[in-house]
């Protein structure tokens, strides 16, 4: 660490805040000047091309943003401080945009600190908690900006700064391709299940039917558009029930600690599975209240409260898990008719997606899916080797996108690693030597 020196933030930065707008600002169609608000950033800081936004207004040439120009967040519409006084660093394609005045630009004196480098150890975890503590609301989070001057900063020589926010900087590129090889293969998933589920498969020869353009007489015209003749339309409720979950009895909560009664939210549900990073329990004393309500590793789950319309099942390690009250689950099918997989798929497909649109209701504000409701949506059934075959398709693309998202958490995992040892002083950089030593 004695090649560290601590540093005040306003001993080697000033700050500026960002444009002052109104939402009527907003353009619909894209035509404006790219706007970065808090919803640009991803928690715990980085772009998020999502939450970009356009903007009409009167602009100085102080309020455009360069390549590279680094900001943080000094709002936070999370519940958990996940954005407040997480950095953005402004890619290549945002040149010129503007940044709203839920940030804060960081204009940092280069002869004493490396942006890239001020980047990342904003990024790293006792930074993130002393925004957080230094944050107040109920339900909007703001930061005193008077905090941030205050904050330090420990930093090694400024070759030692670029040499480390290379290092750094080299596995975010790794993360960024990994992460467009996944959208890829989402891209190609999506377009595979519209013929899928619109032309389904020819079982002897195992290729999609041709067309309805290409030959009309292998459809017939229902409801739903034109399908192969061999299919059936069948409501969810015909074939099987759908049951909700429960919530805990009034005034218990979920325990963080292991106990043999893991409980599914609706924040678990995730891309058709279970994301197993956060699962919460039920007290082993409190599951006999609760214990009708499980879902099995045969069924599928739905998300009818707050996020509506998720559709998936469970790994086997979770049979018998306790379901949230805002899921239910599709149960109780014949499974030598329907495979439970091919309704995942479908339920998941712009087919079920669109009748979820148009069947939501409201309850106390909130979005709700009613049960009687799910019991009527149409469904897609050909026979079950054909959607046997359908779903073996699906899983050929979906097992390239689990592969390449296992390696994407391998490499978020170096880098919040190698953050915590070089930003630290836990690991120095020896220039000389080319390589990384413990500190």
């Amino acid at each position: 660490m004695s090649d560290f020196f601590r540093y005040k933030f306003d001993e080697i930065a000033e700050f500026s805040k960002c444009f002052n707008y109104s939402s009527l600002d907003y353009t619909e169609d894209d035509s404006g000047i790219m706007f970065i608000t808090i919803k640009s950033i991803l928690k715990g800081g980085g772009y998020d091309k999502t939450g970009l936004k356009t903007i009409r207004n009167r602009f100085t040439q102080h309020d455009f943003l360069n390549e590279n120009d680094l900001l943080i967040a000094i709002t936070d519409l999370t519940r958990d401080g996940d954005i407040v006084g997480s950095p953005i660093m402004i890619p290549k394609q945002l040149n010129g945009s503007v940044a709203s005045m839920d940030l804060v630009k960081i204009i940092p004196n280069k002869s004493i600190v490396n942006p890239r480098y001020l980047y990342y150890f904003l990024m790293i975890p006792a930074t993130r908690r002393y925004f957080v503590n230094h944050s107040s609301g109920s339900t909007v989070l703001h930061l005193e900006t008077k905090s941030i001057p205050k904050l330090n900063l420990l930093l090694p020589s400024l070759d030692n700064q670029e040499r480390i926010a290379n290092i750094l900087s080299t596995i975010d590129e790794v993360i960024e391709k990994t992460e467009a090889t996944i959208e890829k293969y989402k891209s190609i998933k999506a377009g595979m299940m519209q013929d899928l589920f619109t032309r389904g498969i020819d079982v002897k020869t195992g290729r999609l039917r041709l067309s309805y353009q290409e030959s009309p007489e292998l459809y017939k015209e229902t409801k739903l558009g034109w399908i192969p003749k061999e299919w059936e339309i069948v409501k969810i409720g015909e074939f099987s029930k759908i049951k909700g979950g429960k919530r805990l009895p009034a005034g218990r909560e979920l325990s963080n600690a292991i106990t043999p009664f893991p409980y599914l939210r609706v924040t678990d549900m995730q891309d058709g599975t279970i994301k197993q990073d956060d699962i919460k329990y039920v007290p082993v004393n409190i599951e006999p209240f609760i214990r009708n309500y499980k879902i099995s590793v045969d069924d599928v789950y739905v998300t009818i409260a707050g996020t509506l319309g998720l559709f998936g099942t469970i790994p086997a390690i979770l049979d018998q898990t306790q379901l949230t009250e805002n899921a239910a689950k599709i149960c109780e099918f014949d499974k030598t008719v329907y495979d439970r997989d091919f309704i995942k798929y479908q339920c998941n497909s712009q087919i079920i997606q669109n009748q979820v649109i148009r069947e939501i209701g409201v309850g106390g504000g909130v979005p709700k899916l009613a049960l009687f409701r799910i019991a009527k949506f149409k469904l897609l059934k050909p026979l079950i080797n054909e959607q046997t075959a359908i779903v073996e398709r699906i899983q050929v693309i979906e097992n390239e996108i689990n592969k390449e998202s296992v390696s994407l958490k391998k490499y978020n995992q170096v880098k919040q690693g190698l953050m915590a040892d070089l930003l630290t002083g836990k690991v120095r950089v020896n220039l000389n030597k080319n390589k990384v030593e413990n500190g």
